[in-house]
């Protein structure tokens, strides 16, 4: 049982090397996270529809914007409490 564990282990960690097993380094999480002064949604998995997404500011106030595929900056992070989406398609 033991040279299974060690084999299992090494066949990922080979894997992971050859880039099979890991994501690639340049995918952005989905959905909010901030680089810098920007606040970021990032609509993932990659389809055709703009989706809302809810704004939490900091102060209480709420907000929403349509996003397309891919990330998209809406707002100053540190204005920004929280961002999310139940995946509504937009109403534009």
């Amino acid at each position: 049982m033991r040279s299974f564990k060690l084999f299992a282990g090494a066949s990922v960690l080979a894997l992971s090397a050859a880039g099979l097993f890991a994501a690639p380094a340049s995918a952005a999480p989905c959905g909010y996270s901030e680089s810098g002064n920007d606040g970021l949604y990032n609509h993932c998995p990659y389809d055709q529809d703009m989706i809302e997404v809810y704004i939490d500011y900091h102060n209480g106030s709420k907000g929403q914007t349509c996003v397309r595929t891919g990330t998209t900056r809406i707002g100053d992070a540190d204005k920004i409490y929280f961002a999310w989406s139940n995946r509504t398609i937009c109403r534009v």
